[in-house]
């Protein structure tokens, strides 16, 4: 069987996650994107991450999947995505805080072809877990990064 997606989208690691309302979370982001080093080449990936997590804290579950990698559709179908963050996510609580805590450019990764990605970590604070690490994988497609990967933990 191909295995292909890094299982991110399964393994949606084993705790829960957020249905935040994002308004001022977009604003604290951004300002956590300036506390880590991240090379321009990569910062617009950054943003992108930020913006679909924020849509995720939202709880737009269905936009989030539409707005992921080919790749991660295949993977898991949207009724299955939207499932997983209603079990896994929601019971987090309100996003209290999100700061980027790393970003690595790959051209390889484990289960997927060659391409461009890029991998973000986050230290994270939700009102029902105070210290989560959400990682991001997106891929470079066309001059869009879309989601590929997404874990908390």
């Amino acid at each position: 069987m191909k295995k292909i997606l890094f299982t991110f989208a399964i393994l949606v690691a084993s705790v829960a996650s957020v249905a935040s309302v994002a308004s001022v979370a977009s604003v604290a982001s951004v300002a956590s994107v300036a506390s880590v080093a991240v090379k321009a080449d990569e910062s617009g990936a950054v943003m992108d991450v930020v913006v679909w997590l924020e849509g995720v804290d939202a709880g737009h579950y269905g936009q989030s999947w539409n707005q992921a990698s080919q790749l991660f559709q295949q993977q898991v179908p949207q009724g299955k995505w939207q499932e997983m963050l209603e079990q896994v996510r929601k019971p987090l609580g309100l996003k209290l805080k999100r700061e980027v805590d790393s970003v690595s450019r790959h051209k390889t990764l484990p289960g997927v072809p060659d391409g461009d990605y890029v991998v973000v970590t986050f230290a994270t604070s939700f009102e029902n877990k105070a210290q989560a690490t959400e990682t991001v994988t997106v891929e470079k497609v066309a001059s869009e990064w879309r989601t590929l990967g997404y874990f908390i933990k």
